[in-house]
């Protein structure tokens, strides 16, 4: 059963959609707003994310680009739903990072068929969600190798440095906990004479 992350900030629409996706046999997680979606994308790992465009705290365009930044998220399909159907939102939305765009008003069957058919074109062989989370994990992986090639190692020396100014801190701030613990208790004394 392929798991969908719903993201929508109007409850009535964002509790018709999840009854709507589970009527048509999905798994289905659901989250507010655009700051929520983000976490729990990455605590469900959905095989797919519809993300009304405007939301709080995140707007859905935001939380798309985000995610996409994100190696553990980048290989999820994410739809736009929109009641804006202007030639620019919609390719705001793919120069976002989304797969495609959903208009509301929808009918139900025809959500879940669309769905069915993105989920597909996701990247499963065979029409199962194992299929394509084998296939998003493969994208994952190759994202994590690339970010990782791209990021040059740092010289020996740069490293030993920072590992000593790090230890340096640390020591300092030791320290500075050691001095407030004993002044603190130098204080406690000191009310405690001063009451006898």
């Amino acid at each position: 059963m392929a798991k969908i992350l719903i993201a929508e900030d109007e409850p009535d629409i964002r509790e018709l959609l999840a009854f709507t996706l589970k009527y048509g046999g999905f798994d289905v997680v659901t989250a507010a707003n655009g700051l929520e979606a983000v976490e729990q994308a990455q605590k469900n790992k959905p095989d797919m994310i519809l993300l009304d465009v405007r939301m709080p705290r995140m707007t859905g365009y935001e939380a798309c680009k985000v995610l996409k930044e994100k190696p553990e998220t980048a290989g999820i399909p994410i739809v736009f739903l929109s009641a804006k159907g202007q030639e620019a939102e919609v390719e705001r939305g793919i120069e976002a990072g989304a797969v495609d765009y959903i208009l509301k008003p929808f009918a139900p069957d025809t959500l879940i068929s669309q769905i069915k058919k993105l989920l597909d074109k996701a990247g499963s062989k065979d029409g199962s969600p194992e299929s394509a989370r084998k296939a998003r994990a493969a994208k994952t992986e190759k994202a994590e190798k690339t970010e990782k090639a791209e990021k040059p190692e740092k010289p020996e020396k740069t490293a030993k440095i920072e590992t000593a100014a790090k230890t340096e801190t640390s020591a300092k701030a030791e320290t500075s906990a050691k001095t407030e613990t004993s002044e603190k208790a130098e204080t406690s004394e000191k009310k405690d004479n001063h009451q006898k």
